[in-house]
């Protein structure tokens, strides 16, 4: 769906202060996968974001939905439209946890793709850490889940369990 000049594209982002202030990210273009040039003035987020981010061609918008987080920090799941890889809309929200989820759990963005009329995600879902919290992320797994929608914007996540997982619990737990 992109002229071939621009077949392949890249959301990227530069330092942490630049991106909580929107302007540390940009979109780079390639017809090859080897040749990269950034498109001016393409911002994919208007207030800066954080990984993970992907994209899909979304035939039900007639756009391509971008999967990111809403704001620097937030653990939801939210979209953004585009057609040009130059103007973006504002982030939506589209997945959170909830109380099927474990206590602490939190969403650290989703990897969507289009498949048979289908738009799957697979959220990344951080938990298992100690309740007590002495420093977040020093312990817990990062485990994908399942979500699908029809329009590519609305997700419900089926069995909230991971899609993918480490192997048995036990071993998980032990070794993080």
């Amino acid at each position: 769906r992109a002229p071939a000049a621009e077949r392949y594209k890249l959301l990227g982002c530069t330092n942490e202060m630049e991106f909580r202030n929107g302007r540390g990210n940009f979109v780079l273009s390639s017809p090859d996968l080897v040749n990269w040039q950034r498109i001016p003035d393409a911002r994919w987020h208007n207030v800066g974001t954080e990984p993970i981010t992907s994209c899909f061609w979304n035939e039900a918008q007639q756009a391509y939905t971008v999967l990111l987080r809403p704001q620097a920090g937030e653990r939801r799941v939210g979209w953004s439209l585009t057609t040009d890889f130059r103007a973006f809309t504002k982030p939506q929200f589209c997945l959170q946890c909830d109380p099927e989820d474990e206590p602490l759990a939190e969403l650290y963005g989703a990897f969507g793709f289009a498949y048979d009329g289908w738009h799957l995600a697979m959220p990344l879902l951080f938990g298992g850490q100690p309740s007590e919290m002495r420093g977040k992320g020093r312990m817990g797994t990062m485990t994908p889940q399942l979500a699908y929608s029809m329009n590519g914007l609305n997700f419900q996540r089926v069995f909230h369990r991971p899609f993918l997982d480490g192997g048995d619990p036990s071993l998980v737990a032990l070794t993080g």
